[in-house]
């Protein structure tokens, strides 16, 4: 899903930020976004062992 990632932050990339003064706002508000939150997740678990698996060819 890295795709939709790129769509919603294409707001940011066409536009870009024009305060300033508050991006550690920007920032904060794109962390705790669904899409980032999912992202992280998704990233996160990339490359772990499926235990299942594993038990289950063994």
């Amino acid at each position: 899903m890295p795709f939709s990632a790129f769509m919603a932050c294409a707001y940011f990339s066409a536009v870009g930020v024009t305060d300033l003064v508050h991006p550690s706002e920007k920032i904060m508000k794109h962390e705790n976004s669904k899409t980032h939150l999912h992202n992280s997740m998704e990233l996160g678990l990339l490359g772990t062992v499926n235990i299942r698996a594993q038990l289950d060819s063994a």
